[in-house]
């Protein structure tokens, strides 16, 4: 994936059960182990990091930050709240990055990630496996919100977009899945342990 020259990649592991993963400001993606166990192979993992990284290069943390500031001073403003007040909420509004991206954000990241994938392996084995892991994860947390109230697409129509894009590009989507590397299954394997 070719960044912006300005642009840096900080990849984090969090050692917490959650099943997520995210981007925000300053190129810092953050994948939390509860994720990562559910991962089958490497592919569904770059597919997830291209993901992520995406955002980054598409700046959608910047966008959401710039929209959260928007949204915080119109609300400061309705509220009629002090000064001092508004310029707390402008430095907490780096806490509104971390909410979701839009869904045509989502959607951008979601073709960065499956062209990462097929320059990667040749195919784009894991781009509809990591879709299919989510929505499982939907379904056992209940998370299952309509797609209209969520800014998120549902996973549905992500896997059948991404499927779309593989079969106009001409792209195999089966492949050889390759395992995820020893020393990250060591790893959170000792994690989860502690």
């Amino acid at each position: 994936m070719d960044l912006p020259k300005n642009v840096e990649v900080h990849v984090h592991y969090v050692n917490e059960d959650t099943a997520n993963a995210m981007a925000t400001l300053g190129g810092h993606v953050m994948i939390y182990r509860g994720l990562l166990e559910r991962l089958p192979d490497e592919n569904t993992l770059v597919m997830l990091l291209a993901h992520e990284i995406g955002h980054v290069k598409l700046r959608h943390p910047v966008k959401a930050l710039g929209k959260g500031v928007v949204i915080s001073l119109a609300m400061s403003a309705i509220l009629g709240q002090s000064s001092d007040s508004v310029s707390n909420v402008i430095t907490d509004t780096s806490l509104l990055t971390m909410l979701s991206f839009n869904r045509d954000q989502e959607q951008e990241s979601d073709e960065e990630a499956i062209k990462v994938l097929h320059a990667y392996y040749g195919n784009v084995q894991g781009a509809r496996e990591l879709f299919e892991i989510l929505e499982k994860i939907q379904q056992e947390e209940g998370f299952d919100t309509p797609q209209f109230l969520s800014s998120h697409p549902d996973t549905i129509n992500r896997k059948n977009h991404l499927d779309e894009i593989a079969h106009t590009e001409g792209w195999t989507q089966q492949g050889k899945a390759r395992p995820i590397p020893n020393h990250i299954l060591k790893t959170m394997t000792t994690d989860k342990r502690r």
